[in-house]
């Protein structure tokens, strides 16, 4: 139980410095993300947006490292050895972000760690 706890107090510190983002927040900042790595251009409207990406996928993925052993086994990830990058994090958020387009109600954080457990579950 203190587990749960301390995981859900992280991602709500997490989550405070984005204003309640949601799923459509989220696809909207990650789809501007990917957009830029495709391209190798980042015009300047689209600069607030990836950054949001990249925070929130970065935020997500240093909580999951950091307290691996904390986190309840129905939110756990099991990232590859060597873990991933922002760029791949970004990517696999927008695709599961497309693919379930009834969750883009839910919180952003939630979401994040939904699409890195779908992409790496536990075996």
């Amino acid at each position: 139980m203190k587990a749960w706890i301390w995981f859900f107090a992280l991602m709500g510190m997490l989550e405070g410095g984005t204003a309640n983002a949601d799923g459509n927040d989220l696809l909207k900042s990650c789809q501007a993300a990917v957009r830029m790595m495709d391209t190798d251009n980042l015009p300047p409207n689209d600069s607030f947006e990836v950054g949001q990406c990249f925070g929130i996928v970065e935020g997500v993925r240093g909580v999951l490292f950091i307290y691996e052993d904390k986190i309840p086994e129905s939110l756990r990830v099991c990232l590859p050895k060597g873990g991933i990058n922002n760029g791949q994090a970004a990517r696999i958020v927008s695709k599961y972000l497309h693919d379930n387009p009834k969750d883009l109600n839910l919180d952003s954080t939630l979401l994040t760690i939904l699409a890195l457990k779908t992409a790496y579950s536990c075996k």
